[in-house]
């Protein structure tokens, strides 16, 4: 599973100069809307907690940890539907993600101008998510006319998305290939950017804390910019959070002084995880060694913990645990780790 993250929300809020913090980049980020136009993508590895623990006590010479995409796309405003600012270009880059970063502006600096000129976090949100409601409404519509699936069915998932029923949309059984495409079901984290005190905007973090889950807050004053070590703050809660809602794993393979990271969806097995590693271990699948990187830890030896009886032999139907550490077994062999 790759992951991508689709940084979203009006111009002029913070998304390209997150972007640029997240990322290590240094794309344009002036104080007018719609500086970017394009997308820009960069993917960032992980530096995995389980890793670094089992790195701790024995020295590795290649060690290769997760990785996962942003995506900076262009501020939407209120019409981004019907291709406003360049809106249907920029709904676009958004359904070709996994999770949507939604940059939500409390800061209040009169030097940067805001596309509705005031501060009013709810309204923008709204905005956001009824411009997502509207595409996913046009998109339901151009399916129906191509009369590929039942007219009913269609017009079900219509009448959820007008009353915006999204749990009900979600939850419906009926299902077709490009549901996925469906930006308003794809899960958001919030990001309120502020700036000055917590203290000043606790109402309206509170306010908005009652109608929306997933809450992260930052402040990305130059201070705060320059400081590595609350970037690296920002980018763990942003990866915890979300991983936490995709329901996210990972796993390692060790062999040859090289460990790696890879990740899967919760309900993965064993044969998914061989795929991940390389795309012909699958099918040579015979079975893999397993253990938990928390016992592993212990000896920092996989012949140690073998000889302990720690080392599991696993079929091609064991759900993959977040932490494993897996040898693949195969039929011939077919690539070096």
């Amino acid at each position: 599973m790759k992951i991508k993250y689709g940084i979203i929300g009006l111009p002029n809020i913070g998304k390209s100069t997150l972007f640029n913090l997240i990322t290590k980049s240094n794309v344009k980020n002036e104080n007018y809307p719609f500086c970017t136009i394009n997308a820009n993508y960069k993917n960032i590895s992980i530096q995995d907690r389980k890793i670094k623990k089992i790195i701790k006590k024995k020295t590795y010479i290649k060690i290769t940890y997760p990785y996962v995409k942003f995506v900076d796309i262009a501020g939407l405003i209120k019409g981004a539907n019907k291709g406003l600012g360049l809106g249907n270009k920029f709904l676009k880059n958004i359904q070709h993600t996994n999770i949507l970063i939604h940059v939500v502006r409390l800061f209040i600096n009169h030097s940067i101008t805001h596309v509705y000129n005031s501060i009013e976090p709810i309204r923008d949100i709204k905005i956001i998510t009824t411009e997502l409601k509207l595409n996913d409404l046009n998109y339901l519509k151009k399916i129906k006319k191509k009369k590929i699936y039942d007219d009913k069915k269609i017009d079900k998932l219509i009448f959820y998305l007008k009353n915006n029923k999204f749990y009900e949309l979600k939850k419906n059984q009926f299902s077709f290939p490009e549901k996925k495409n469906l930006l308003i079901l794809k899960p958001q984290v919030f990001l309120l950017n502020i700036n000055l005190n917590k203290k000043t905007y606790y109402h309206q973090i509170e306010k908005i804390k009652k109608i929306y889950n997933n809450i992260i807050v930052i402040n990305m004053e130059h201070k705060n910019i320059s400081n590595i070590l609350y970037i690296n703050t920002i980018i763990k809660k942003i990866i915890n959070l979300s991983f936490k809602i995709l329901k996210i794993k990972t796993f390692y393979t060790i062999e040859n002084k090289k460990i790696t990271g890879f990740i899967l969806k919760k309900h993965d097995n064993i044969l998914k995880a061989a795929q991940k590693v390389h795309t012909d271990f699958c099918d040579n699948f015979i079975k893999a060694e397993v253990i938990n990187y928390s016992i592993f830890i212990k000896y920092n030896s996989w012949k140690t913990a073998k000889k302990k009886g720690h080392i599991k032999y696993r079929g091609k139907k064991y759900i993959v645990k977040d932490g494993d550490i897996i040898k693949f077994n195969l039929k011939k062999k077919l690539h070096k780790i």
